[in-house]
């Protein structure tokens, strides 16, 4: 009989325990967006880049070689200039010539 008091105890006990009853969620009030403001984009200035050969008491720039290459693929090679995307430049002092690769695949030279 003990036995059967001790489990109605515990069965009083749980009932008389009341669970916490399930928290509300609290519903925040829709946060309010900044106005939009576009920022000013600030370009980045390219620099000017000068490039220019000395040998000899003699000067030569970069935009009067390139210029050259144009004229040759133009006048002598018969090759529209607008078509070169890649143009490198030779410069060898001691032949007096420069040398040029267009495009991978047109070359030439020409002297100083």
């Amino acid at each position: 009989m003990a036995e059967k008091k001790a489990a109605a105890a515990k069965m009083a006990v749980k009932a008389s325990v009341k669970k916490p009853a399930p928290k509300k969620a609290v519903k925040a009030a829709p946060a309010k967006k900044a106005p939009a403001v576009a920022a000013p984009v600030a370009k980045e200035a390219a620099a000017k880049v000068s490039v220019y050969v000395q040998y000899q008491d003699r000067e030569w720039d970069r935009e009067s070689l390139v210029q050259t290459v144009k004229d040759i693929m133009k006048y002598d090679m018969q090759i529209d200039p607008a078509t070169a995307k890649d143009i490198r430049l030779y410069i060898n002092t001691e032949e007096d010539r420069v040398y040029f690769v267009v495009n991978k695949d047109i070359n030439g030279s020409f002297a100083l």
